[in-house]
């Protein structure tokens, strides 16, 4: 990817510069805001505004809770809020079009583990749902049962969240963060930080 030719900020000094601004650099651009209003200058400095290469194009988009970190079962949660609630957030941005629709999947995540793993994967489920989450633990049978394509033959059964979990548009998302953010006063420039 070719470094855009130079384009000088607005101003000499800012008092919050972010490098990128795919999805994770507006979405901190627009936090940072809303919470801190006018009284911050905010510069992003982003070297593909087209996002094509950003890992927000590339990513699968999915969210889930299945982790072994309590702190990222949280982040998810409050992750699945501002999916569900994105729309409604981001309306008063959006006049004479709809404000993004994320078309969230709520299909679910199933991490299947060998027989020598079922511990730890029950281990797992247990933290998650002591923290709120909906995931479960399968034995082979029922996760035939539930997933008729899959071969259980050598598994010792599998964790799947139902609920909360699955896949959304991250390109909508990057979309209304950056428009959000830009109606509250961040500046966006084309350069490449070194």
């Amino acid at each position: 990817m070719a470094i855009p030719p130079y384009k000088a900020p607005s101003r000499y000094a800012y008092d919050i510069v972010i490098v990128g601004g795919a999805v994770i650099g507006s979405s901190t651009a627009y936090w940072l805001s809303q919470a801190l209003g006018s009284g911050a200058s905010i510069l992003v400095v982003e070297r593909d505004s087209s996002y094509e290469f950003s890992s927000t194009a590339l990513s699968t988009s999915a969210i889930r809770q299945q982790y072994s970190n309590p702190i990222n079962v949280k982040i998810s949660q409050f992750g699945i809020e501002i999916i569900r609630g994105f729309q409604e957030r981001m309306a008063p941005f959006y006049t004479n079009e709809p404000a993004p629709d994320l078309g969230f999947k709520e299909h679910g995540y199933l991490y299947c583990c060998s027989p020598e793993g079922v511990e730890a994967a029950k281990e797992r489920v247990e933290l998650q749902r002591s923290l709120g989450a909906h995931t479960v633990f399968l034995e082979p049978g029922p996760l035939k049962e539930r997933f008729p394509w899959l071969n259980v033959d050598d598994l010792g059964g599998g964790s799947w969240g139902a609920r909360e979990e699955g896949w959304f548009d991250s390109m909508g998302m990057l979309n209304g963060f950056r428009r959000a953010a830009r109606a509250s006063g961040v500046e966006y420039i084309d350069n490449a930080v070194t």
